[in-house]
């Protein structure tokens, strides 16, 4: 009598599986397209979370590396500044005659020449360095915007009640590309002043002999000035 009531069980409920397949395969199909679905959202997740990660630890090391490029040109500057002193020096003690001064020997009509030429090459240098530090600080500012971009997006939840008391930088808008604040802009503002003096000192010695010296060396200086500003200004956009 049980085996009887057991098989007529059996048998209902396979009449009702055979009813209702149609329905329970989409049910089956819908739960796996969600797992799928799932799986793939997470997926996506743990990609982007990723690769915001490594961004920003790669953005980190582009950041202290334009700072440690910005001090090597630095020092290459005032190397090659400081060596043309000398080299200018030398040039001018070697053919002195103890009765002569310096002067003496600069009006000899050779020595400011070749003092002019040097000066001149050396103010190239100085100028091809200070177009290299303000193009190095645009890279260097735009590191600094996306990783402030960084900041904000973790800060403004206050993750793990983390406030940022120390007012740690996280605008994207800055940091501002001329801020004279900075280190980078005052090696700008340096060189452009041995750029301003190495450039009157080379046309002043290579128009020694010229009617109005002075006045002409002052108003090439300026022009050379205004137009290595004007260009500057141009690499800091």
């Amino acid at each position: 009598m049980g085996a009887m009531i057991r098989e007529w069980i059996d048998k209902v409920i396979l009449s009702s599986l055979n009813r209702n397949a149609e329905k329970l395969s989409t049910v089956f199909e819908l739960k796996q397209q969600d797992d799928v679905s799932i799986t793939k959202q997470s997926l996506e997740q743990t990609f982007q979370k990723d690769l915001l990660v490594n961004d920003f630890q790669q953005c980190m090391y582009m950041l202290r590396h334009y700072d440690s490029v910005n001090w090597d040109l630095t020092k290459f500057s005032f190397g090659q500044i400081l060596v043309v002193i000398g080299a200018c020096w030398t040039i001018l003690n070697y053919e002195r005659e103890a009765d002569k001064t310096l002067l003496d020997v600069y009006k000899d009509g050779i020595s400011n020449y070749i003092v002019g030429g040097i000066l001149a090459l050396s103010t190239c240098f100085v100028f091809l360095t200070l177009v290299a530090i303000m193009r190095n600080r645009t890279y260097f500012v735009l590191m600094g915007r996306y990783l402030n971009e960084h900041r904000r997006n973790v800060f403004k939840d206050k993750p793990f009640g983390f406030e940022n008391k120390s007012k740690i930088w996280h605008n994207p808008a800055y940091p501002a590309t001329i801020d004279w604040k900075s280190t980078q802009m005052i090696c700008v503002i340096l060189f452009f002043i041995c750029y301003i003096l190495l450039s009157f000192m080379s046309l002043y010695s290579l128009l020694f002999y010229c009617e109005n010296t002075l006045c002409v060396s002052l108003i090439c200086t300026q022009v050379i000035g205004l137009a290595g500003y004007y260009i500057l200004n141009k690499m800091s956009k």
